[in-house]
């Protein structure tokens, strides 16, 4: 995984590229077809909320900062194993 782009700060809009598990369907499949198959390659769009205690990207879909403690909803956590790429998108706006 590469580094968050330098000076990353809360509330800086992310795009995450990472990998998800998957489950193929329902049917069987050989051995040899399950060596030829990929990872799901995901993006997520987000702004910056922070790395958590394992190093994971905690991105947030809204930010209320009217409030003297800000909140955030639709909360995106990508683990950092997964994460292949991080590209800052645009700088944001003071969330404290």
């Amino acid at each position: 995984m590469k580094n968050l782009p330098k000076r990353v700060k809360e509330g800086d809009i992310l795009l995450v590229e990472w990998h998800d598990a998957y489950s193929p369907n329902g049917t069987w499949k050989s051995v040899e077809a399950m060596r030829q198959d990929t990872a799901c390659k995901c993006f997520s769009v987000g702004l910056y909320v922070c790395k958590n205690k394992e190093g994971d990207i905690i991105l947030a879909g809204s930010w209320d900062t009217s409030s003297p403690k800000p909140t955030i909803n639709n909360i995106m956590a990508r683990p950092i194993k997964m994460i292949q790429n991080v590209t800052l998108l645009k700088k944001g706006k003071k969330t404290k």
